[in-house]
């Protein structure tokens, strides 16, 4: 596909808000970016009063607890900064393998800007968690089957990794933070209400929300198709299972540990790192089963031992 001559890709960055107790988290995140998409456009951190960061640190002028000013105040800064699209990436949300980076950088850019999207999700749309069916329109083979999701789509404006238009984004957050009282302004309570019906056509736009195809946009198609032959097979077999004792077929651990993964451009764990300020105790049971001792290491070191991660035994 050809770039629009008015797509400009210096006009992309990535925002990750965090807050100094999961400062550590942050960088977790941080490193694993660096490390898994090395050509990453512009990187800003939001929500530290200060602190020695391997990004851009926006000024806090915000009380940290409420999750959508500080998104709003960051997002009127990226404007002014002349940004126009921003991956946003929460503090505990990785990639956990190689990204691609052109589409990352350029496709993705591209057709959020051809489709006035307002968000194109990440978690796309695919094998693994009930909440990947497909809800709207398969786009064509020319828009790398990105999935056109149904407004009705639960989770169309998703807090897990992807792509937003900043002037969209910050007018969702200030809307949330203006329906809620000091200490209500989560990112719980963005996702709930941004969610919610005709929340942002009432802003002025629609529900135009898209999700990746992450067959068609991963980095390695031996890996996805590794990674979904995992998963079938488990899935067959507790199917198995459930057939021959005669009980409905349940989802266990071993079976979310391999299908919360999404392997796309930009491969991730569904809700991340930290559960309830824990390590996640499916992924913890994902390294064990993916044999991923340098996730292992990493997640273990000094720094991140307060988050005492559950074994793998215990999820």
């Amino acid at each position: 596909m050809k770039m629009p001559e008015s797509l400009d890709a210096s006009k992309t960055c990535i925002l990750i808000p965090t807050f100094a107790a999961y400062l550590p988290v942050a960088l977790v995140t941080h490193s694993l970016l660096s490390r898994y998409w090395p050509r990453h456009p512009p990187l800003f951190f939001a929500g530290l009063s200060e602190g020695s960061l391997p990004g851009s640190l926006l000024p806090l002028r915000s009380d940290v607890k409420d999750w959508c000013s500080v998104m709003a105040d960051a997002c009127d800064d990226l404007g002014h900064m002349g940004f126009t699209d921003v991956y946003l990436v929460l503090d505990d949300h990785p990639p956990l393998n190689p990204c691609h980076c052109r589409h990352l950088n350029t496709t993705l850019p591209m057709l959020r800007a051809e489709f006035d999207a307002t968000f194109i999700g990440l978690n796309g749309w695919g094998y693994g968690r009930s909440g990947r069916k497909v809800t709207g329109t398969i786009c064509s083979p020319k828009y790398w089957n990105m999935e056109h999701v149904d407004d009705a789509f639960a989770w169309r404006y998703s807090l897990h990794p992807g792509l937003w238009c900043i002037e969209r984004l910050g007018a969702l957050a200030r809307a949330v933070e203006t329906l809620n009282p000091p200490g209500k302004r989560s990112a719980w309570n963005f996702e709930r209400t941004a969610n919610k019906g005709s929340f942002a056509a009432d802003l002025g736009f629609a529900n135009n929300c898209y999700r990746v195809c992450g067959y068609r946009m991963t980095a390695s198609s031996t890996r996805y198709l590794r990674y979904r032959a995992a998963y079938l097979s488990v899935l067959l077999y507790k199917r198995l299972q459930s057939t021959l004792s005669g009980r409905p077929l349940t989802v266990d651990a071993t079976l979310n540990a391999i299908g919360y993964y999404y392997e796309g451009p930009y491969p991730l764990f569904w809700s991340g790192l930290i559960v309830q300020g824990r390590l996640n105790p499916a992924l913890s049971r994902h390294i064990a089963i993916a044999r991923r001792r340098d996730l292992a290491a990493l997640l273990s070191s000094d720094a991140m031992k307060r988050f005492s991660a559950p074994s793998p035994d215990e999820a």
